[in-house]
């Protein structure tokens, strides 16, 4: 029988709370990205010491998409929820109270002022008030200081382009959306989780459905993204183009942003329809003077320095810290960046999207042409500045202020191309001088040389014109067009004595010395050398630039050298390190080391190479666009470690220089290639055709800081072997003969002709002839029968 059943009772349901009340507009699209900025700016307005956070940024950045995101994830922590005050239609400050009052539902009524009625009414609600768009109405921004003060549940999350200068104020800068890096692009699909990456295809997916990013786009839609500086209002307008523009024609065409990025949507508020009214928004919010400095800045590509700023951009005459005053100001309008530069100083930048309405206002009002002759002025002042630098203990000042002004010099040179091509001279010269065109950049440097050159004409001053023919034919030399190198250190010697300058005549000696080596002729390299240090010796060391000597030196120690005259090239070089050790010239330095390791290598001594080869690695010189006296350094590594049992460590190092020289677009000289591809072959012939290209593969993937990284450690197991097992070839052949004479008479006792063994050795008939002389005075021999008789008697041929 079944129990009876207990009597059926009502349970009241508990009350459920109505959820907080707001009034956030609600979203069509999808916020992409910013969830760091999201999370992060909840815990500030969650500290109970932060009662208004103000989101600044410059427009079209999505200051007001991401504060509703902020206010719609923090409404429920607030007991009344949160209200969104639109201040942007408005312009009157003293319009801010009523609108406020109005989208929380406070009237006007009787004599008290609204601001009272509107403290009493929010009294001591817990309510969040998102105010958008406040910079054109700062003014009233009291007000709400004061509401603060009578409110205390109250917390304010505020949008402008400038911060509200508070004391009550938290700034939160919105920073443009994550890019990825130009030089390193990941595939399409590590592509798209990068926020600008992201917001574009979802956009361009929105107008055009079957959009997809693949192998073949992926490039170009990075690229955009790049160009418009990952600002999402800009990116939204350029995707929404992709039906008429898939992204190569378009990133072709946004060298002018502001002509493209047009038709947003109909919805959105004018002023964001087109990037140009979001830039004229701000625009006119600034004062005069502000708009002045605006505009000027805009000559500036890729930054300034406040020296730089105060040069180019302030007013003869103005009052002191007035352009300081005005960079300030612009900062705080999210107009302008400001940074720490190179030294810590101060450093100013616009993105690029900014910049070129900058460049619009300069030009629509009259002062281009000014500002841009002030800007290439004060540039090539400071590469003049600059050059003697480069060269001791300030390069590690000079380096990283030059690499920042990398456009700013571009930008110079171009204007003065156009405008004042003795400038662009003086210019040019310096910085390729100075190494500033280091090897990697070194087609660009001599390009803008070769160019200005061409300009300025015959008519410039000589010793200009000189200092500019040396440093174009170096270039020209290292890239492998040795004919135009020596006919421009021709021209540059010839111009020196036509005009008396002496210091110019020894700098085209020099040159023609360096154009001579490429050309493999070492006798006219070691005579032009010669005659310039001997010149310089007889000269007052105070009228000369101070690192000329030094350069002399180290030229004549690599002509004797190559000659075969170890003695002189060791002493000479050893001059040339001394004077680099004492100006504190890092490159001079270790290229002089490594001279002198290969002058020990030569000799036979490898233990001592492998120690100078490694001390000439120390420090970073070589990292700072030196790649072409790391190649010949790594190079001559690799040959010692051939010699001493080391093939595989001899192959790495050996494919990584190739694949420098590649890359950089350098050239060396046909003894050292010669060299280079003998040892080649043999290490090729040590390992096998399989281990070889592995070890080949590998070593051409190397950067470069691995592979010196790599050679030290093969010079520190070279060092040892040396040591353990004292090397026991003839250092000091029969007759006193050096290396690379025992190297011509044994050719010549094979039956060669002095212009068959120049083409084995990659050297000029003359200098074979040169070698013969001197091998006839050693033996005591006065015909090549008797040369090629004491050759098969010592084991030469």
């Amino acid at each position: 029988m079944d129990e009876p059943r207990p009597p059926f009772k009502l349970v009241p349901k508990k009350p459920v709370l109505p959820a907080p009340e707001n009034n956030l507009p609600p979203q069509s699209t999808p916020l992409i990205g910013r969830k760091r900025e999201v999370q992060a700016a909840c815990a500030r307005l969650r500290l109970p010491e932060v009662r208004l956070l103000t989101l600044t940024g410059p427009g079209g950045v999505g200051k007001t998409r991401l504060a509703l995101r902020i206010a719609e994830d923090l409404a429920g922590e607030f007991a009344d929820g949160a209200r969104f005050v639109a201040l942007a239609p408005i312009s009157d400050p003293e319009l801010v109270v009523p609108t406020m009052a109005r989208a929380l539902g406070v009237r006007e009524a009787g004599g008290r002022p609204l601001l009272e009625r509107l403290k009493d009414h929010l009294g001591n609600k817990r309510l969040l008030v998102l105010l958008d768009n406040l910079e054109q109405v700062a003014e009233a921004a009291p007000a709400v200081v004061e509401l603060l003060a009578a409110c205390p549940g109250l917390k304010v999350l505020a949008t402008s382009r400038e911060r509200l200068r508070l004391s009550a104020e938290h700034e939160y800068p919105v920073e443009p959306l994550e890019v990825p890096d130009p030089d390193r692009l990941p595939g399409a699909e590590v592509l798209s989780r990068y926020e600008a990456v992201a917001l574009f295809l979802e956009r361009a997916r929105a107008a055009k459905p079957d959009f997809l990013l693949d192998e073949e786009n992926a490039a170009a839609v990075a690229g955009i993204c790049l160009r418009l500086d990952g600002l999402p209002l800009a990116i939204k307008l350029a995707a929404a183009r992709v039906k008429v523009l898939p992204p190569r024609a378009m990133l072709g065409r946004l060298h002018q942003r502001l002509e493209v990025l047009v038709g947003g949507a109909r919805d959105a508020p004018g002023r964001q329809q087109t990037l140009r009214r979001t830039l004229e928004w701000s625009h006119q919010l600034l004062s005069e003077p502000e708009r002045r400095l605006f505009r000027r800045l805009g000559v500036f590509a890729g930054g300034c320095t406040l020296e730089a700023a105060e040069a180019v951009c302030g007013m003869s005459g103005g009052p002191e810290g007035e352009v300081l005053e005005g960079l300030e100001g612009l900062v705080d309008k999210s107009l302008l960046r400001g940074e720490e530069g190179a030294g810590g100083e101060p450093r100013f930048s616009m993105l690029e999207t900014i910049r070129e309405y900058a460049a619009e206002r300069l030009a629509a009002c009259g002062e281009e042409e000014s500002v841009r002759a002030r800007h290439a002025t004060f540039f090539a002042a400071l590469g003049a500045r600059a050059e003697p630098g480069f060269f001791g203990h300030e390069k590690e000042t000079w380096g990283p202020q030059l690499e920042a002004e990398r456009d700013n010099l571009r930008a110079a040179l171009a204007w003065a191309a156009q405008h004042d091509p003795e400038l662009m001279l003086r210019l040019a010269s310096a910085l390729l001088v100075s190494r500033f065109w280091g090897t990697p950049h070194i087609a660009e440097g001599r390009a803008w040389l070769e160019h200005a050159l061409a300009a300025a004409g015959i008519d410039t001053p000589a010793p200009l014109r000189v200092k500019a023919l040396g440093a174009a034919s170096l270039a020209a030399s290292v890239q492998g067009e040795v004919e135009r190198g020596a006919a421009l250190a021709r021209e540059a010697v010839e111009l020196a004595e036509q005009r008396g300058d002496q210091a110019g005549h020894m700098w085209g000696l020099l040159m023609l010395s360096f154009a001579e080596r490429y050309r493999g002729d070492h006798e006219a390299a070691f005579v032009h050398a010669e005659a310039a240090v001997a010149q310089a010796r007889a000269l007052d060391e105070g009228d000369l630039p101070p690192f000329l000597l030094g350069f002399l030196l180290s030229r004549l120690g690599q002509g004797a050298y190559d000659r075969g005259d170890w003695s002189r090239a060791e002493a000479v070089l050893e001059e040339a390190l001394g004077r680099c050790r004492r100006v504190g010239d890092s490159w001079g330095i270790g290229v002089n080391l490594g001279k002198l390791a290969a002058v020990a290598q030569a000799r036979g001594d490898d233990a001592r190479a492998a120690v100078l080869y490694s001390e000439s690695l120390l420090g970073s010189w070589w990292s700072e666009d030196n790649e072409l006296g790391t190649v010949e350094i790594l190079t001559g590594l690799a040959r010692l470690a051939a010699a001493n049992g080391q093939p595989e460590g001899a192959v790495r190092l050996l494919a990584a220089a190739e694949a420098t020289q590649e890359r950089v677009g350098l050239t060396l000289p046909p003894d050292l290639r010669a060299k280079n591809e003998q040892s080649v072959a043999a290490v090729r012939v040590a390992l096998g055709d399989e281990t070889f290209a592995a070890a080949w593969s590998a070593g051409g993937d190397l950067s470069l800081d691995r592979a010196v990284a790599e050679a030290r450690a093969v010079a520190a197991d070279v060092g040892r072997a040396a040591e353990a097992e004292p090397d026991t070839r003839r250092s000091d052949p029969a007759g006193g003969l050096s290396p690379r004479e025992s190297e011509v008479l044994g050719l010549v006792a094979q039956g060669m002709t002095s212009a068959q063994v120049a083409q084995r050795l990659h050297v000029s008939p003359r200098t074979v002839n040169a070698h013969l002389n001197s091998i006839y005075g050693k033996l005591g021999v006065s015909s090549r029968s008797a040369a090629t008789r004491f050759a098969v008697e010592h084991g030469f041929a």
